[in-house]
Formats: structure tokens, C-alpha cells, sequence
């Protein structure tokens, strides 16, 4: 049996835990990405990356159901976003085939928890 934690906090959540540490590793790749490309996919990259965590933290502090989840599917569009952009650096020969299937993976995941999440709290309305 698995014990249940108490939630006090969004830094309690295991799809901010996750998101928070996909975010940094997006950053340290996007840094390895050639000098010309830092500003560019490397700036969009760690932007959409970073939303993730940003929005379910900011979501976590509003007081109504519906505006969390409104943050929540902002959440995910950025998932959507950076996948996009994890796609662009593997076109361009940025990121080994390997890397960019643990980013996707991990994104997929991390977006059947916020999925959930939000039809958990679709059924509270």
C-alpha cells in the first residue's frame, strides 16, 4: 500500500515536481545548442519549458477550480510547444535521436498527469 501524502503546497504536486525538473534539463540542453541558435530555439525552448512549472504554481494559487484548470491547460499547451521545439532541434541535428525520445517521453507523461488532473477537477465542478 502506498502512503498518501498531504498536499500543502504546489511543490507537493508530483506533476510540478516533474515539470520543474524537466524544465531544468531543458535548460541544460539548450544551452549545448550552437552559438547562433542560443537566442532563437534555444530562447524559445527554455521559455515554453519554464511555462510548464509557472503555470501549474500560478494555477495552485488561484481559488476556484475553473481558473486552475484554466492555468493547467495553459500548462499543457506549452508541453505541446516544447515538444515542437524538441522536434526542431532534432531536425537539425541539435540533439541525439536518444535525447530527444527521453524529452518526449517524459513530456507525454507529464501531459497524461496534467490531463488527469484536469478531469479530476472537471468532476469537482
Amino acid at each position: 500500500m502506498t502512503e498518501k501524502r498531504e498536499i500543502r503546497s504546489f511543490r507537493d504536486l508530483d506533476i510540478y515536481r516533474l515539470a520543474f525538473k524537466l524544465d531544468h534539463e531543458i535548460y541544460k540542453l539548450s544551452l549545448k545548442f550552437p552559438k547562433f541558435e542560443l537566442y532563437e530555439l534555444g530562447s524559445q525552448i527554455r521559455k515554453s519549458a519554464h511555462s510548464v512549472p509557472t503555470n501549474i504554481a500560478e494555477g495552485w494559487a488561484h481559488w476556484t477550480i475553473g481558473e486552475y484548470k484554466h492555468f493547467l491547460i495553459y500548462a499543457s499547451a506549452s508541453i505541446d510547444e516544447t515538444t515542437v521545439h524538441l522536434d526542431s532541434a532534432l531536425a537539425r541535428n541539435y540533439i541525439p535521436k536518444e535525447k530527444h525520445q527521453y524529452f518526449v517521453d517524459r513530456y507525454s507523461t507529464l501531459a497524461k498527469m496534467l490531463h488527469s488532473l484536469i478531469g479530476k477537477l472537471k468532476a469537482k465542478q
